[in-house]
């Protein structure tokens, strides 16, 4: 009997943590929709999907990557349940805070010569820009693979530590590790026309 209260409480609580990693999946793709959020006056006279300003010079003070990313870090935020340092508020297995390893935004252009990508992005902190060259095609590791860009896309990557079982008052002389890790998540959507 002991041994099938044991399994049922181990069950509910891989079951939990199941729930609690799918969760925190979700709401960084809802934040990264959130985030996509287009130049629309460009779209509606060019016909082109962009998040930046129009022209072929990204730059990473762009109004519309600036835009997005406040977006993405206001429904992060929400979505999460993280105060304004990014730390959890709510118990779903996030220990800590959750940092935003990455952000960045592919602009997908196509003209008679060609197609070009533009990238506007995050790294830790830092921004910067970059316009590939011409048929350049970019790649990036997102979703457990590597995708190639072929529209106008926004990424994010995020990390936290994750609980992974609850410790028992009689195991706490083992250490946290056993109990806990870092996790880093990253996604990458298309914003279609």
């Amino acid at each position: 009997m002991v041994f099938l209260v044991l399994l049922s409480n181990f069950m509910y609580r891989r079951e939990l943590i199941q729930i609690n990693y799918e969760k925190i999946d979700t709401s960084l793709t809802d934040a990264l929709l959130a985030g996509g959020v287009i130049n629309y006056s460009a779209f509606g006279r060019t016909g082109q999907v962009m998040i930046q300003e129009e022209g072929d010079d990204p730059s990473a003070m762009d109004y519309y990557f600036a835009n997005s990313y406040r977006l993405f870090t206001e429904c992060l935020k929400a979505s999460l349940r993280l105060d304004d340092g990014y730390n959890a508020t709510a118990d779903i297995g996030i220990i800590g805070a959750v940092s935003i390893k990455g952000f960045r935004v592919y602009n997908y252009f196509e003209d008679e010569n060609g197609f070009y990508i533009t990238e506007i992005g995050l790294d830790n902190g830092r921004g910067y820009a970059i316009r590939h060259s011409l048929n350049e095609p970019v790649y990036v590791n997102a979703n457990d693979s590597v995708i190639e860009i072929k529209e106008t896309s926004v990424y994010g990557q995020i990390g936290f530590r994750f609980r992974l079982a609850s410790q028992p008052l009689w195991l706490q002389g083992m250490p946290p590790e056993y109990f806990e890790d870092d996790y880093t998540l990253t996604r990458l959507i298309s914003i279609a026309d």
